[in-house]
């Protein structure tokens, strides 16, 4: 137990990691204490194993994160130790200055660590190529939004639910919820879909990164008959990656053969902010929900609340229903923002709905 003033070394790194922005950073889990009880703890031995915890973590050394974030993040430790008078490890000034040195130029993507507890003994990460823009190849799905954070603690939190399931994730980006759950939750399937190019590169590195050992099965397909980009197997899950534009799934077309109207859960995040695709995507829900329980839970990052309010709307003309459901605790990531997120279960009109199966 980490006491007020102390610093938890765990929970600095879980946000150093996960690129919180700095300012929002904290050195332990009490948002009272002040900076001056903060810095009176940090000793130069102190200093040092918050060196070995964040830059100089191995994880660091091999994917690297966004080196203006680790100089961001060493600046202000510095500045703030030196504002008080306090003693700086020359670790610190050496290491500040190596990442100055070497700045030949930001490249355009970076990578980030996302550390989560499997259970108290054992802390697990997922790690991630992203943009280190927003917006990029014109696209947002090169980069991890709150609703995907959410959606996989979800999942997490009712794995129970996913056990031994095939499922079907639409707009997947570049793969947090996909890697948790097939780390967590032990589905029999998961079919990772998306249909930029850039994306689906970026995810099946992802994939590999986090998966790829000696002993899995692994084929890349890329630009085959079927649309799939990559199969393997893993730990038990069957994995595959596919290009899955929403408006081809219900369009009659032959193409049509290789979508996985089978998949008994669908997931989806941070797909509801562009409405021209709306009906394109509650069309795709009409074709892959069935009648016979078959649903999908869908999380949204709330921008605008006119935006999802028109896709509820949408919903109803395409024979679907929707019914908000409970956020899950913050219990296996660090949330890098405050951003708030929305969560709904989607079914088709024609499934009696009772109170067991909506609370999920």
């Amino acid at each position: 137990m980490v006491e007020r003033g102390n610093i938890d070394l765990n929970f600095v790194q879980r946000q150093f990691l996960a690129c919180t922005p700095i300012n929002k950073l904290r050195w332990n889990n009490f948002r009272n204490d002040t900076t001056a009880e903060i810095i009176e703890a940090m000793t130069p031995e102190m200093q040092r194993k918050i060196l070995e915890k964040t830059v100089n973590t191995e994880l660091v050394k091999k994917y690297p994160m966004k080196r203006s974030y680790q100089k961001s993040f060493l600046k202000r430790l510095i500045n703030e130790l030196e504002n008080h008078c306090n003693e700086v490890h020359d670790e610190m000034y050496s290491t500040y200055c190596s990442l100055v040195s070497s700045d030949d130029g930001e490249s355009s993507t970076q990578y980030r660590h996302f550390l989560y507890n499997e259970n108290p003994t054992c802390t697990n990460a997922i790690t991630l190529q992203e943009s280190v823009s927003i917006v990029s190849l014109g696209t947002t799905g090169l980069c991890t939004w709150q609703a995907g954070l959410g959606l996989a603690e979800w999942c997490m939190e009712n794995k129970e639910l996913l056990r031994g399931r095939k499922i079907l994730e639409l707009g997947c980006g570049v793969g947090l919820t996909g890697l948790a759950i097939i780390r967590s939750c032990a589905p029999k399937e998961y079919i990772f879909s998306d249909f930029h190019p850039a994306v689906l590169t970026m995810l099946c590195k992802n994939i590999q990164i986090n998966f790829s050992t000696d002993n899995d099965s692994l084929s890349n397909c890329y630009k085959d008959e079927s649309n799939i980009n990559l199969k393997m197997h893993h730990n038990g899950v069957n994995i595959d990656v596919r290009c899955l534009p929403w408006e081809k799934i219900n369009d009659g077309s032959n193409k049509t053969a290789c979508i996985p109207v089978d998949a008994e859960i669908i997931l989806a995040a941070d797909v509801l902010y562009d409405d021209s695709c709306f009906h394109s995507l509650a069309s795709a829900l009409n074709h892959l929900l069935g009648t016979n329980g078959t649903y999908a839970v869908v999380a949204a990052t709330i921008r605008n609340t006119d935006t999802i309010s028109k896709f509820t709307e949408i919903l109803g003309a395409h024979d679907l229903v929707y019914h908000e459901m409970k956020l899950p605790k913050r219990e296996h990531f660090i949330r890098t923002d405050d951003t708030p997120i929305r969560m709904m279960k989607i079914v088709n009109s024609s499934f009696t709905v009772n109170e067991d199966n909506v609370k999920l």
